[in-house]
């Protein structure tokens, strides 16, 4: 039986502590489809997610769930979300899946309120070439 060690598909993971609680970050080498990224944010107080303003050549999807690992439906802040050109904003405070689809443009996210620890994920995953 051979193992399968996560260094064959992705660097070395980050973890650093950040003022609204810590980061972990995931980045793919590039290997067919296991070329992706995965940030993962532990979010304890409110505070302004950095993201790019545009995606290039990826999906991302910003994944918004309970700190808790046995009550992730259990999303308990508000986060700001704001998408396109006009600039559009939301208001999200459930546990929810947001995709942002190549060159759509987006600012920061924004957690106004945070009652008690959440998670934010974000997956960077290729958009397919045509």
């Amino acid at each position: 039986m051979s193992e399968n060690k996560y260094g064959k598909y992705i660097k070395e993971p980050v973890f650093r502590k950040t003022e609204y609680g810590q980061e972990m970050i995931f980045r793919g080498k590039d290997h067919d489809a296991a070329d992706a990224c995965i940030y993962w944010h532990s979010i304890s107080k409110p505070a302004v997610i950095e993201e790019p303003a545009e995606t290039r050549d990826y999906n991302r999807f910003g994944i918004l769930l309970g700190g808790d690992p046995k009550k992730i439906p259990e999303f308990t802040a508000e986060a700001e979300i704001c998408l396109g050109k006009e600039e559009e904003t939301q208001v999200v405070d459930s546990t929810s899946v947001i995709h942002t689809s190549p060159g759509l443009l987006s600012r920061n996210i924004n957690f106004r309120k945070v009652d008690s620890p959440v998670a934010f994920m974000n997956i960077y995953v290729p958009a397919k070439k045509k």
